[in-house]
């Protein structure tokens, strides 16, 4: 390509219309904000800073617009191009002389045809235009960049008039149809909320905005290669899969993307020279993150130290925050600048090229008309927040600014006699502003205070202070000379305090005591409350028995139950095998004692219970009765009595030997061998089953390459888990062959299985992760410090246990958050359970001590507590029965294949038909909505019937049929009107009699969720198959707001919760936080991995119920984002309720069961009693010097 452009890439400022041909990846939002225009003429372009909002109008709607793709003569077109700045209808008036009458652009002129807009309006301008429009150009294009200005400038300046002015006519020029005027405006997102001040403009933008969408994948990709195409080089392909991953971890990403490919460019073509762009040219920029900075760092280290100086306050005057916390630009006249810094236009414009010159194009230079003054601009808000050194300094100006601020309001209140001089802290803070900043009248100008006033305060403020600190002085000498008359009375004094000493000792002990428990807490918080109580019993003290009151609320302390440190156990070595007991009585150890092991069972008080002797022991198991198995080195499996000591061989295994023992039922265990084969034996030695496991070759019909199985999990229905010494896992749910899975993310060390669709694995990379019985992952997380001993699933597959090496235990929910920790060990935890109907966990350590703790959490908050059978037939369950109510302690449902609604009475359990006979159904009632309040019921029919029955006595009211195939209904809060959504038609909002009050237009005829605003009743809030969320109003059936969600969020449920926040639930199964008075997403709280989420609803202030597609339901714990799930055995849930007036959740499953659940927990607080602490030892009382 022969281009005179040296570079194809713009850096941060916008591109422009001539060089659309190096405008990549935009040609669809080109083409929808075309199709605005024809539809309206007035587009709001609107979009987050450094979205690309300039760059697709100059460089992708204007030149297709001369293209000819609005109107078919390509040149019929006066293209206007503006910016607000500070006097916005000034500047607009101007940009219609330059374009029509360059001649006519003189300032008297200029202000001519101002005036006579003034008085006369919008006339004048159109014959203006009209007279000096060529017969070739008859149409008008009207840009107005960058509006946000308009409120940085205007509304600061108190030229209110001139504003509404300014938008009445552009709203104006876009309405009239004398001249064919198209107008266009971009804005900020953020600023959406201050259009609201101007009448008309609001309505306009509702009518045509346009969000610019952020660019994907593939369109990310067009942006980086196809201006290097077009200049003849390539881009190694390492380096685009570097950037696009790198583009997801940055915020403006889009003019950040510029800037790095400029420097790349620049430094391909003056040092790499390899003709094309690679990763070293991408290193030596410093990457995505760090370009731009180091270009502007790279800048001002150019600069001498007093041009430094200039650069720190002319950024500092540039940029600003605003009272929403924003960093924004903050343009300045350069006669503005010369006074702020007392320095002379040359040496400033020698500053202001540094950051020009180079491509560097982070500055803006613009002439004012009608002076030589000059506009001063940073080119990209950008700047601002990826410039390291900026950040500091307009950090430093806001908290200068603050000061200033506070120092001018003492200053007004000291003259209306409401405070005093500044003195102390305050005095020193002013003082030192003043000193660092220098500040002067130009520099206050921007606020509305009095400079000289303010000045004059702090000068007197110091004044005062030094008259009064030498009255001080004057003060300290006289008590001087009474202090030496007073001698011989201390002495006095000290010899009668003499009885305080002991005491003052003992504070002093209790002390240092107090501070060796802080020093305790981090390694074992059960020392450090026994060392503050220590403290507190020798010296009462309110901080040392908070401090105790305080460890014992929010950690987890033991009490050692037994001790066998007189054994030896190596930690570490796989080949000692270990089981406990499943109540956690008995514990199965090996004994390394002078290289020889001998094998024992002890109690958990630590005395031995059975002492194995000439045994090489390598599996070994509990069962639930407290017996014990075991498999030797010679393939002979033993059954012992753990009461008594008595054992017998009821196993011999051929040529092999028993690497894992597990209890498969009450008559039978699996045994795995070293051989990779696995064998059911029952308790009487017949062989019930043999596995094979492992590849099989056809040739040989054998198991290629076995190797020894070391340990074997079951689900609770039964399915097989095997793990080998390689990390490998083998899974079977059916038949006698087990084929080996691969594993994502390295090789397993610990696993366990609860159910039959997922396990959980320990890596040695540190991470537990939770895989799909095809060995992908699904969740993974970094365990806690030190390498894992021992893992097991917490009695569902909702929490995870795991112990390390470091001697901590960590239960975990299944998404990695930390629910309790336990520590305080001195060496690796090798084994835990939790016992006592789950309050206690007891763990055993290679430290030789068993310790019991405290669960300080409820593992079973949902609780079912009765059951009734419906009988449902077939078509219920098939049709996934759709909604639940309760009204006067009758649960109303859609269940059956009838067209009625059942009740069933929750005391007695009677069925009855709670709808009288009607026509109104043809087959069966597809949702109902019930309204309390207003007395009524009202339900949606297979046929599109909507019918309105009274709750007093069940009669119809009316019914209407709506249109097209509608699948969903929300009655409103008012209960006059409802809502219909179809999957043929746009949503209606119908009133109960049948007529129409508002259809809302969507782009994909229909909406996936709907919820009404407890704030206000009128405010309702849709969500359609996109990333975004709308406000209507359902008065006017007006769109008030549309609120983007991030990427890939598609909402599939939505549910109103306190503070006007609302939970969104996604097809992905994601939950999100949203608040809507900030437009924020605080927080994405729940992944129900591939299930979306069906339904949401309030149960308490802090909790949701949710219901996703999968036939599953939780409680949601907003506050500690814990998860209760609501299990029904295999069968789905299908229908959910929450009722407040007994505080139970109602589910309906597929098994035809009613079941009722508790959501209050049953055992909220967890009391430990000091009993149940360790005290110090002996040797511990010596170590802190104890007496």
């Amino acid at each position: 390509m022969d281009n005179n452009r040296e570079n194809p890439f713009v850096g941060l400022r916008p591109f422009e219309a001539e060089e659309s041909l190096l405008f990549f990846g935009r040609n669809q939002q080109t083409l929808e904000i075309l199709q605005r225009l024809h539809t309206h003429r007035f587009v709001a372009v609107v979009g987050g800073s450094g979205s690309g909002k300039s760059s697709l109008i100059k460089a992708g709607v204007i030149p297709y617009l001369k293209a000819g793709f609005l109107v078919d003569d390509a040149d019929n077109w006066h293209i206007v191009k503006m910016r607000p700045g500070r006097n916005a209808l000034h500047n607009l008036i101007e940009s219609f002389c330059i374009e029509f009458n360059p001649n006519y652009c003189l300032p008297d002129d200029v202000e001519k045809l101002l005036e006579d807009y003034k008085s006369e309006g919008i006339t004048p301008l159109l014959d203006f235009i009209k007279e000096n429009s060529s017969t070739a150009k008859n149409n008008m294009f009207l840009l107005v960049d960058q509006f946000e200005e308009l409120f940085r400038f205007s509304m600061n300046q108190n030229h209110t008039d001139d504003a509404i002015d300014f938008v009445n006519l552009i709203l104006g020029l876009s309405n009239q149809l004398v001249f064919p005027v198209y107008v266009v405006l971009t804005m900020r997102s953020d600023y959406i909320g201050d259009c609201a001040q101007f009448y008309g403009l609001p309505e306009a933008m509702n009518d045509s905005q346009y969000l610019v969408p952020k660019l994907n994948r593939q369109q990310l990709k067009m942006v980086i290669e196809g201006p290097v195409k077009l200049y003849g080089k390539t881009v190694a392909p390492n380096l685009l899969s570097k950037i696009l991953n790198d583009l997801n971890l940055v915020q403006d990403e889009l003019p950040l993307l510029q800037h790095a490919l400029l420097r790349m460019w620049e430094h391909e073509q003056n040092i790499d020279k390899n003709e094309a762009l690679d990763i070293n040219d991408y290193k030596a920029i410093g990457k995505i993150e760090n370009a731009l900075s180091n270009h502007a760092q790279l800048a001002f280290e150019g600069l001498n130290d007093s041009e430094k100086g200039f650069a720190r306050l002319m950024f500092k005057a540039l940029t600003t925050i605003d009272d929403n916390g924003r960093k924004i630009r903050r343009p300045l006249l350069l006669s503005d600048l010369e006074k702020l810094t007392n320095a002379d236009r040359e040496s400033i414009m020698t500053v202001i090229n540094k950051f020009i010159e180079d491509n560097r194009s982070f500055l803006i230079l613009q002439n004012v008309s009608g002076s030589d003054d000059v506009n001063i601009d940073i080119s990209h808000e950008s700047l601002i927040r990826q410039w390291k050194t900026l950040n500091i300094w307009v950090d430093e100006e806001a908290d200068s600014e603050s000061i200033y601020r506070g120092l001018a309001k003492s200053a007004i209140l000291k003259d209306n006699n409401e405070r005093d001089w500044l003195d102390g802290i305050e005095l020193n803070l002013a003082e030192t502003w003043r000193q660092e900043n220098s500040p002067n009248a130009e520099w206050a100008k921007r606020f509305d205070f009095d400079y000289n006033s303010t000045i004059d305060y702090l000068d007197q403020s110091i004044k005062e202070h030094r008259y009064i600190e030498s009255k001080k002085r004057a003060r300290t000498r006289r008590i001087q000379i009474l202090m030496a008359s007073v001698i011989g009375l201390l002495v006095f004094m000290l010899a009668a305090g003499y009885w305080y000493y002991n005491k003052e000792k003992i504070r002093t002990e209790a002390s240092i005591i107090h501070l060796e428990a802080s020093n305790q807490l981090i390694s074992d918080p059960t020392v450090a409350y026994r060392l503050e109580q220590e403290a507190n019993n020798r010296s009462e003290n309110t901080l040392y028995s908070s401090s105790a009151a305080k460890i014992k609320d929010n950690y987890s302390l033991y009490k050692i139950i037994g001790n066998f440190s007189n054994l030896n156990l190596v930690e570490g070595d796989i080949y000692n095998p270990t089981s406990i007991s499943p109540n956690g009585e008995y514990l199965f150890v090996t004994d390394t004692l002078k290289g020889s092991k001998s094998y024992k069972i002890i109690k958990d008080d630590g005395s031995i219970v059975k002492d194995f002797q000439d045994q090489t022991i390598l599996s070994s198991v509990f069962t639930n009765n407290n017996g014990f198995i075991y498999g030797n080195n010679k393939g002979e499996l033993f059954q012992v009595n753990v009461s008594d000591g008595k054992s017998n061989m009821f196993y011999k295994l051929d040529n092999d030997e028993a690497t894992a023992i597990e209890v498969r039922s009450d008559n039978s265990i699996l045994i795995a061998t070293n051989k990779s084969e696995l064998l059911e034996v029952d308790f009487e030695g017949n062989l019930v089953e043999r596995f094979t496991v492992g590849m099989i070759n056809p040739e040989t019909n054998q198991v290629m390459n076995p190797s020894p199985l070391i340990d074997i999990d079951l689900s609770n229905n039964g399915e097989i888990l095997l793990l080998n010494n390689d990390g490998r896992t083998f899974f079977s749910n059916q038949g006698t062959y087990i084929k080996p899975q691969s594993i994502e993310g390295g090789k397993v060390l610990y696993s366990d299985i609860y159910n039959s669709t997922e396990f959980i694995g320990a890596f040695g990379d540190g991470t537990i992760k939770i895989l799909d019985i095809e060995g992908k992952i699904l969740e993974s997380f970094r365990a806690q410090k030190g390498a894992l001993n021992y893992l097991s699933y917490l009695d569902s597959d909702e929490y995870i246990i795991s112990s390390s090496k470091a001697g901590e235990v960590v239960i975990y929910n299944k998404y990695g958050k930390e629910i309790q920790t336990f520590y305080g060990h001195e060496k690796g935890i090798f084994a835990h359970r939790i016992i006592n109907n789950r309050k206690d966990l007891i763990t055993y350590s290679y430290d030789g001590t068993i310790r019991k703790w405290k669960l300080k959490f409820n593992l079973s908050t949902s609780l079912q507590i009765s059951i009734e059978n419906l009988n449902p037939n077939d078509a219920a369950v098939k049709r996934k029965v759709g909604s639940i109510s309760i009204v006067d302690n009758n649960l109303i449902t859609n269940v059956g294949s009838k067209n009625l609604l059942e009740a069933i009475d929750l005391s007695s359990a009677d069925r009855f038909d709670f709808l009288k006979e009607n026509s109104s159904c043809q087959d069966f009632i597809k949702d109902f909505s019930v309204s309390k309040s207003h007395g009524k019921i009202v339900t949606l029919c297979d046929n599109g019937n909507v019918s309105t029955y009274s709750l007093d006595n069940s009669e119809m009211q009316n019914s209407f049929n709506v249109n097209g195939l509608a699948y969903g209904f929300w009655l409103t809060i008012s209960g006059e009107s409802v809502f219909i959504k179809s999957r043929t038609d746009n949503p209606k909002l119908y009133q109960l009699n049948g007529s129409i009050k508002f259809e809302f237009v969507t782009e994909h005829k229909g909406i996936s969720a709907v919820a009404f605003s407890d704030v206000n009743q009128n405010r309702v809030l849709l969500t359609a198959e996109g990333p975004f969320l709308q406000v209507l109003n359902i008065e006017n059936g007006k769109i008030e707001k549309t609120l983007a969600l991030p990427q890939n969020s598609y909402p599939s449920a939505l549910c109103y919760i306190k503070n006007d926040k609302v939970a969104i639930g996604l097809v992905n199964g994601d939950i999100l936080v949203y608040n809507l008075s900030s437009e924020k997403v605080e927080k994405k709280i729940l992944h129900l991995r591939t299930f979306p989420i069906k339904k949401l609803s309030t149960i308490a202030d802090n909790a949701l119920l949710v219901e996703s597609a999968g036939g599953v339901c939780y409680i949601l714990n907003l506050k500690n984002e814990e998860v209760k799930k609501l299990e029904d055995g295999n069968s789905q849930i299908l229908a959910a309720h929450f009722n407040p007036e007994d505080s139970k959740i109602y589910t309906i499953s597929s098994n035809g069961q009613l079941k009722a659940w508790e959501t209050k927990s049953q055992n909220n607080a967890v009391i430990i009693e000091d009993e149940d602490i360790e005290g110090l030892s002996k040797e511990q009382l010596r170590k802190f010097n104890i007496n």
